[in-house]
């Protein structure tokens, strides 16, 4: 197994349900050969803005993929090339960031009542 997998394997030990369909995208994707030079280093690193940003460019290649694109991918910059009808399209995965919330905001259980921090 690779870092990524060793990776996934760590994180959820003891959540099969996660864990066996994270490594089975993560190897379609490999597959693909769009992850960049970086992919491996910002998915493992901990980080985990980083981390959910390459988790979510892992499903959008693979949603690409599977609506029948053709899907490359640069050595650095935007994460995929696609053509459709003769125009080069290239897209990047962006992911939100929860910055500025609260510990206790981002915290909160899932169906609970809390109020919503704005300015």
């Amino acid at each position: 197994m690779g870092k990524i997998e060793n990776y996934i394997n760590e994180r959820w030990n003891d959540i099969e349900d996660v864990r066996t369909p994270m490594i089975s995208a993560w190897q379609k994707f490999q597959a693909l050969g769009i992850a960049d030079r970086e992919f491996e280093i910002e998915f493992t690193k901990g980080d985990e803005a980083q981390f959910y940003q390459r988790l979510w460019e892992i499903n959008s290649g693979l949603h690409l993929s599977n609506l029948g694109y053709s899907i490359s991918s640069a050595v650095i910059g935007l994460d995929f090339q696609l053509s459709i009808d003769d125009k080069t399209i290239w897209i990047e995965a962006v992911c939100p960031t929860p910055v500025g919330f609260t510990k206790e905001y981002l915290s909160t259980p899932s169906g609970t009542i809390c109020s919503f921090p704005y300015e």
